[in-house]
């Protein structure tokens, strides 16, 4: 099923006192969290519709948004010339028609995920779990549900799209669409997120919390956090190293519909050797990121040196934990290299007969398992022009 996302930010931000769009959150724009999510998602594109400030919000996403764009340019811009006197739904119909516009032909979502541009702690496994469940029916709407209760987004297929189209009515997606409640589905998730939005200050306190345990940082933030664990030189360039693999290989991942949190395996990896210099590292580093609150870091970092207990085939061994550990095992200081070159020194220390040795050699073959299913479903090839294995 191919799926789009429409993200309304054309609002005013009244009720917040403050410009939604450009607040920060773990560094970074809110509207850039919110827009990463639904690429993350699986979500291409996704059109952000502005209004109040654009050109500073257009700037955000264009600088602030990691987006894989080799099958097209997943980050769509609209703007809202009435704004100021318009309301969501207006929005939504200008993006609306600027994806069927661009989607001309074979192009034309089936699906399209409605997203308050204010709610970025949404999963990016919660747009998975939606497409799946229309995968498996015709419902012309579907919501998720946390703990009994209805959130975001909603996704809209496109036997709805000309309802919404041409409805000139009041009541907006309501009006347009009929009893909402009795036409959607609705799909369970284990997302808090989907209820968290910013409409007022007590709201974004809350969003806020939930997004420093939950998220990524922004690369600001893990200079902050390696100058002040005093990580050597040297180290800080092989994390900035695998940190830019495992965001290529989270991109990569999830435009095959894996949906994997993009921003969380780039800066786990940005800090996964922070103390390398310590014993157990990896332990040091996780206790270290749960005291300053950032239990979704922690438990990444704390986990980059083994796999899930999955077979390497099954694509759910794909989490952000084993991303950063693949691609901490595909770079030695600052280059990509072979697996043969990575763990050649430790095989020849190590004999096949020592518990060490076995351990390393299984590591070893989850890696390849890994490796090739990755190419396998992404079609990228890390070695292109890297030296053939073996030859060092």
């Amino acid at each position: 099923m191919r799926t789009a996302a429409i993200l309304p930010v054309a609002g005013l931000s009244s009720r917040m006192g403050d410009f939604k769009p450009l607040m920060g959150l773990n560094g970074l724009p809110l509207v850039c969290m919110t827009a990463q999510s639904a690429l993350d998602g699986g979500a291409s594109p996704v059109c952000v519709v502005l209004g109040r400030k654009a050109a500073e919000v257009e700037h955000a996403l264009r600088t602030g948004v990691a987006a894989d764009g080799e099958g097209g340019a997943p980050l769509v811009v609209v703007r809202n010339p009435d704004f100021a006197s318009t309301d969501m739904f207006c929005s939504i119909r200008l993006g609306l028609r600027r994806l069927l516009e661009d989607g001309r032909g074979d192009g034309v979502p089936d699906a399209v995920y409605v997203l308050p541009g204010d709610m970025p702690g949404v999963s990016p496994r919660t747009f998975g779990a939606l497409r799946r469940q229309a995968e498996q029916g015709d419902a012309p709407l579907l919501c998720p549900r946390f703990h009994g209760r209805r959130g975001h987004p909603l996704l809209v297929r496109r036997a709805c799209f000309d309802s919404i189209l041409g409805f000139g009515g009041g009541g907006g997606m309501r009006g347009a669409l009929g009893d909402l409640d009795q036409r959607t589905v609705e799909v369970e998730v284990d997302d808090e997120g989907v209820l968290l939005d910013a409409d007022e200050p007590a709201a974004f306190s809350r969003l806020a919390a939930f997004v420093h345990r939950t998220k990524g940082i922004a690369p600001g933030q893990v200079e902050e956090i390696l100058e002040t664990s005093g990580t050597p030189p040297h180290i800080r360039d092989h994390c900035r190293a695998v940190s830019r693999l495992a965001a290529q290989m989270a991109q990569r991942l999830d435009a095959q519909g894996l949906c994997l949190d993009t921003g969380l395996c780039r800066s786990a990896a940005a800090l996964h050797d922070m103390l390398r210099l310590q014993k157990d590292h990896a332990r040091a580093a996780a206790d270290s990121l749960c005291a300053l609150g950032y239990e979704a870091l922690a438990a990444v970092v704390g986990s980059h040196q083994g796999f899930p207990p999955l077979p390497p085939s099954d694509d759910a061994a794909f989490t952000e934990a084993s991303v950063v550990c693949l691609a901490d095992k595909l770079v030695q200081e600052t280059r990509i290299v072979t697996l043969d070159e990575r763990y050649r020194a430790a095989l020849e220390r190590f004999d096949v007969t020592t518990d060490t040795g076995q351990r390393i050699r299984r590591d070893k073959g989850i890696c390849e398992a890994l490796l090739a299913r990755y190419e396998e479903l992404t079609g990228d090839r890390i070695f292109a022009g890297a030296p053939e294995k073996g030859t060092g």
